[in-house]
């Protein structure tokens, strides 16, 4: 058992059997792929993505770049495909002021 943790040996030890490995802990249902849905780009007015639809951004901060997060995930270009990180960026302070001035 090299490199496992020494608590783990002395458990295995006082119990006589090994911890389960990570493997059968974490056995469930397998993890739905998310994938980009086109009628975002209808019900997201600031979304634009890349053409293979993999990575995507807000038009709105890119073209305002001044008053935008830098830092934001949407300025920077983000992967992630969860509609709940538009909400997110959506009512960020940051966008909001964007909209405010230039729209």
């Amino acid at each position: 058992m090299s490199g496992a943790c020494p608590r783990s040996k002395q458990l295995s030890n006082y119990f006589g059997v090994p911890p389960p490995s990570k493997k059968h802990q974490t056995e469930s249902e397998p993890q739905k792929k998310r994938a980009f849905a086109e009628k975002w780009l209808q019900e997201v007015g600031w979304l634009q993505t890349n053409d293979e639809r993999t990575e995507m951004w807000c038009r709105l901060c890119c073209e305002n770049s001044s008053l935008a997060d830098k830092n934001s995930a949407f300025y920077i270009g983000t992967k992630n495909v969860n509609h709940p990180a538009f909400d997110k960026h959506t009512n960020s302070r940051e966008h909001q002021k964007v909209v405010l001035c230039c729209v």
